[in-house]
């Protein structure tokens, strides 16, 4: 069953990809022109809006044998997280981002108002990169577990962290603090959402 789990996994995370690869490539009409590429033109949805297809694993340069998670960055960038860390694409090449920090896993990813990526690793709770600074927060700073499953953003730019044993909220000073309800605490939380007033 894990090797079904493994390729079932593969082949999503190229699929993701091969679809951004079509956000970074040369496009017949210009997203700015359209307002939209990558994905509508690989359905057909733009008339006149190319894109290319190439598709990315150990034997074709990318760096890692896994993906849990992948996010097209607003400056362009692709990320693509996995257990063996943090990989960056620009288009060209791909980059092992370095693990020091504590990127030495990506569970999950997410771009804030800000324009901070928040990097949710599997067992070393989050890495905050905020252009060439970054922030390491875990389970000793307020985390009420270092596995991190989802972030969502309120209104007032408060990071909601949730992890394998209930939901953090983080504010601007990067402090961790965790929301204490026992609806949720201890509990698996695989995904945050942002309603239309901003409740989490």
């Amino acid at each position: 069953m894990t090797g079904i789990r493994a390729k079932l996994k593969y082949i999503w995370f190229f699929a993701v990809l091969i679809i951004c690869a079509g956000m970074l490539s040369s496009k017949t009409v210009s997203a700015s022109e359209t307002g939209t590429g990558g994905g509508y033109a690989v359905t057909g949805q733009v008339e006149g809006a190319g894109y290319s297809a190439q598709i990315y694993d150990p034997s074709g340069g990318f760096p890692a044998a896994d993906a849990d998670c992948i996010l097209g960055t607003k400056d362009g960038y692709i990320l693509a997280g996995g257990s063996s860390g943090v990989i960056r694409y620009d288009g060209r090449t791909f980059e092992r981002m370095d693990a020091s920090d504590g990127l030495t896993s990506g569970r999950c990813f997410f771009e804030d108002s800000q324009g901070r990526i928040w990097v949710g690793t599997n067992d070393n709770g989050i890495v905050v990169l905020d252009k060439d600074e970054s922030t390491h927060i875990t389970y000793g700073e307020g985390l009420p577990s270092s596995s991190i499953r989802a972030f969502a953003e309120d209104n007032d730019g408060n990071i909601y962290a949730g992890t394998a044993a209930g939901v953090c909220i983080i504010g601007s000073d990067l402090k961790s603090a965790q929301i204490n309800d026992d609806r949720i605490n201890s509990r698996q939380i695989l995904m945050l959402k942002q309603d239309s007033s901003g409740r989490i």
